[in-house]
C-alpha cells in the first residue's frame, strides 16, 4: 500500500500551508476554496473525499488555526455523501433520514434554546425510565 499523498493532495496541504502562514482566518480558507473541498462539483466545490479533508485538518492543527474547518468540513463531506441529490423528489417518507440538514432542522432540540426543559413525552417516544441509583459496594472485614 502506497500512504504517500497524490499530487493533489500535496497541492492542497501546499495551499493550506501557505493561506494559513498568512494569517489565515476563515474568510482567507473560504476564498482559496479549502472550506469547500468536500463540497460537490455540481454545488460549486472541488468534490473531493476525506483524505483531503484530512490533510487541510491537519494544516490546520498544526498552525492552530482558530477557524471552524473541522465542523465545516465533515459537515460538508456528510451531507456530500449522503443527502439526496440537488432537485431530487425524494421526502423523508420515501427515503427516512437521508438528508441530515432537514433532520436537524427538524428536530425539537433546533428550536429550543439550551435552558428550555425537554419536550414533554409522546405516545411515539415515550421517555425511558430513570436510571436506578448505583449500588454501594460493602467489603467484609478482614477479607480482600
Amino acid at each position: 500500500m502506497d500512504f504517500n499523498l497524490d499530487e493533489t493532495q500535496q497541492d492542497l496541504k501546499k495551499l493550506a500551508a501557505e493561506v494559513l502562514a498568512k494569517d489565515g482566518g476563515e474568510e482567507r480558507l473560504r476564498q482559496a476554496g479549502l472550506m469547500d473541498v468536500c463540497v460537490p462539483e455540481e454545488a460549486g466545490g472541488a468534490g473531493l473525499g476525506p483524505v483531503e479533508m484530512a490533510v487541510v485538518l491537519r494544516e490546520a492543527g498544526a498552525r492552530a488555526a482558530m477557524v471552524p474547518a473541522l465542523p465545516t468540513l465533515a459537515a460538508t463531506l456528510l451531507l456530500a455523501r449522503h443527502a439526496p441529490p440537488a432537485g431530487s423528489t425524494t421526502t423523508p417518507a420515501t427515503a427516512p433520514a437521508t438528508s441530515l440538514a432537514t433532520s436537524l432542522a427538524a428536530s425539537p432540540a433546533a428550536s429550543r434554546s439550551p435552558s428550555a426543559s425537554p419536550p414533554a413525552p409522546s405516545p411515539t417516544h415515550p421517555r425511558p425510565p430513570p436510571a436506578p441509583p448505583p449500588r454501594a459496594r460493602h467489603r467484609k472485614a478482614g477479607g480482600c
